[in-house]
């Protein structure tokens, strides 16, 4: 009933191959619901045979060696870690243009680092609710939680067990079962916490993931016990848990919180089943037949394969049917040979096997944890405890995917914002260069910014967080400078308050009243809408009641003529979107009340107030932007209701902007004439809002003026 050449019994090596193909259908085509629930088996496995080797080592031998423990992680998981994410990051760079081929190197180096779940949390990634195209190397957080996570255990069952001796096996097996118990109860408290206040973080966070190897544990250390109990009975509580573990995949409710307490049904169904197993009969005929024992033995390759290959052949190809079936076939394809080429050659191979032997005398002074050397088990964890200093202070420093390294490489590439070739004169000059676009079948020769400088540094100087307007929500009046053009003595003021859309419009804004003697004031403050629009399940913010109050205060001490209000139109189709169709008419009429008393604020405080409308959002354009394809990819629409909600209610002045951007028909291009529209998923490049700069002075600037 045992894999005697791999330390895996036949059943468990069955469910990995099992949810090993689970997880590649749900990653290709979202079926079944809780497809992820498979990295919550591969956790318990990894707990149960972690800790029944370092509780029989320990049994054996009085210690457990730090060096051979790693040395066996390194043999197993970096060979073939290192060829996918070496892989992944060189055919990104042959399908995605420089901005996105960047970050992807960025999340290849924290995946090499093992610190991608930190870094992705710092990235402010969602993995179940993504707002764009995932990273390819996005599922790699797993492996970076399981070594984190294995940094610490074995040195915890050294401490645990410091003054039992060897061969005292019943003493060594409760102290193990004592320290995982208090860990469980405090992690998955730490788990609970950290689901409800930050359910996207959670998802990645070391601690948070913590709990779910710890049932996997006390079954490892107890496996001695358990193997004694009758086989008809270990099989029928298996069979019971398998049967937990598959329920949980397809009846998942994606409303509850996880990993707490969403991924509890999960983690108990594959501890019991891991504990007790399936030894016989129909349940083990039916777990282990051929094929799922050839993909659990390939699991782990094809765990790694399967997400990249999944991301970047719907990118390039188009996410049809016939794809996602090549997809599938290529990354068992992929995990096969890479299976058969690297990592079994190197688990054969003499590769670090001194190591994993006790033969690298110089660290194993250091590391290899005797019960009697408490000044060897210091610095084991001294060590220990610099490698999680530097893993936590990874959120902390800018990841390589972040503004400040883009920032840095668009200035290395050439990242300028040249005038703008021409200035569009009126809505029927810029209708036909829209038109012109739609039917244009590549990407412009001359695009400003070309796709390989398109990075979020192409968008206005006053988006900038640090040298710019744009604050965070709850930011006060006093601590909220505005960026100012044109002289203070101008004769008219102009201020152009929302949220960062705001800072998007401010070079058109600017363009198109400064040369007439205005002076224009921007301030803006990221994803607050200047009106205190209803949220569609809780109550709007605090944190931006009080960013909304700076703009009225600017407003009244400024003595403006003109207030441009700016908010995008994202907010309302992401907030529409989580309510039940029934809701949404009250809704939209909340919000247009929202709108018509806001601007009611501001006309208490200048002579005019004007809302411009949204522009259009859609895919960032480094995501849809692809070598292999036409910028039909990158093309939006702007729903008619998110206009509608911006410009209705009393008598709100509201310059509908939809004809600049987009056809009859709503379709919006990526490029008008030579010059990409947006710089990410819903703000203007610099360049194109200067475009628009004559369009802005025809609307914005009345006969008064």
């Amino acid at each position: 009933m045992r894999n005697r050449s791999t330390d895996f019994r036949d059943d468990i090596l069955a469910a990995r191959g099992w949810f090993a193909a689970l997880i590649v259908v749900y990653h290709l085509w979202g079926v079944p619901i809780g497809g992820p629930v498979g990295i919550d088996l591969f956790f318990v496995i990894s707990g149960y045979l972690i800790t029944r080797q370092l509780v029989d080592e320990r049994t054996r031998t009085g210690r457990v060696s730090m060096v051979a423990f790693i040395a066996k992680r390194v043999r197993r998981i970096a060979p073939v870690a290192i060829v996918v994410i070496v892989a992944t990051v060189l055919v990104s760079s042959l399908i995605w243009y420089l901005p996105r081929a960047i970050v992807v190197a960025g999340d290849g180096m924290s995946a090499l680092g093992l610190v991608a779940n930190w870094h992705f949390i710092a990235e402010q990634h969602s993995y179940l609710e993504p707002s764009g195209t995932p990273s390819p190397l996005e599922h790699t957080w797993s492996l970076s939680v399981e070594e984190q996570f294995y940094l610490v255990w074995p040195l915890l069952v050294v401490l645990a067990t410091l003054r039992v001796r060897s061969g005292a096996r019943r003493r060594i097996v409760a102290r193990v079962v004592a320290v995982a118990a208090v860990a469980l109860v405090l992690t998955a408290v730490y788990s609970a916490w950290r689901t409800a206040s930050a359910p996207d973080a959670a998802y990645f966070d070391t601690v948070a993931r913590s709990w779910e190897f710890i049932p996997g544990i006390i079954g490892g250390a107890l496996a001695a016990s358990i193997d004694r109990i009758d086989v008809r009975v270990r099989t029928a509580v298996g069979s019971a848990g398998f049967l937990v573990l598959v329920g949980s995949a397809f009846w998942l409710d994606p409303s509850i919180g996880f990993p707490w307490p969403g991924a509890v049904p999960s983690v108990l169904g594959a501890a019991l089943f891991v504990t007790f197993g399936i030894h016989g009969g129909v349940p083990r005929r039916l777990l282990t037949i051929p094929p799922t024992r050839y993909l659990g033995r390939i699991s782990y390759p094809l765990y790694l394969w399967h997400f990249p290959v999944a991301i970047l052949l719907p990118v390039a190809y188009g996410r049809s049917t016939t794809v996602l079936v090549v997809a599938a076939a290529l990354s068992v394809l992929l995990a096969d040979l890479t299976s058969r080429w690297i990592e079994t050659p190197v688990l054969r191979s003499g590769w670090l096997r001194g190591w994993t032997a006790g033969g690298h005398r110089p660290l194993r002074a250091v590391l290899a944890l005797r019960r009697s050397s408490r000044r060897r088990t210091i610095r084991a964890a001294a060590i220990t405890a610099v490698f999680l200093v530097l893993i936590g202070a990874s959120a902390a420093v800018p990841s390589p995917g972040s503004a400040r390294l883009t920032a840095a490489v668009a200035a290395v590439v050439g990242d300028v914002r040249p005038s703008p070739t021409r200035e569009w004169a009126d809505d029927v000059e810029v209708r036909r260069a829209v038109d012109a676009a739609l039917a244009a079948p590549r990407w412009p020769s001359a695009l400003e910014p070309s796709l390989d400088r398109a990075f979020t540094t192409t968008i206005a100087d006053e988006f900038d967080e640090v040298a710019g307007c744009r604050y965070p929500d709850g930011t006060v009046l006093a601590e909220a400078l505005p960026c100012d053009a044109g002289p203070a003595t101008a004769a008219h003021t102009a201020l152009l308050i929302g949220d960062s859309t705001a800072t998007a419009w401010a070079p058109g804004v600017v363009d198109a009243l400064v040369p007439l003697g205005w002076r224009v004031r921007t301030l803006a403050f990221s994803a607050c809408s200047p009106f205190a629009v209803p949220a569609a399940r809780d109550a709007p913010s605090s944190t931006c009641s009080t960013s909304r109050q700076a703009g009225l205060a600017l407003a009244a001490g400024a003595e403006a003529d003109l207030v441009v209000l700016s908010a995008g139109g994202e907010t309302w189709s992401e907030r529409v979107r989580q309510l039940p169709s029934e809701r949404r008419a009250a809704f939209a009429r909340q919000w247009s009340a929202a709108v018509s008393d806001g601007v009611d604020q501001y006309r208490r405080l200048a002579d005019r107030v004007v809302v411009l409308g949204p522009s259009p959002h859609g895919a960032h354009t480094s995501d849809c932007a692809v070598r292999v394809g036409g910028p039909e990819r990158c093309e939006t629409e702007l729903p008619r209701d998110e206009v509608r909600a911006s410009c209705v209610g009393g008598d709100v002045e509201c310059v509908d902007v939809t004809p600049w951007f987009c056809d009859a028909d709503g379709v919006c291009p990526a490029f008008i004439g030579d010059t990409l529209v947006r710089a990410d998923r819903s703000h203007l490049t610099a360049r194109t809002a200067r475009s628009m700069s004559a369009l802005l002075r025809e609307a914005l600037v009345s006969d008064e003026h």
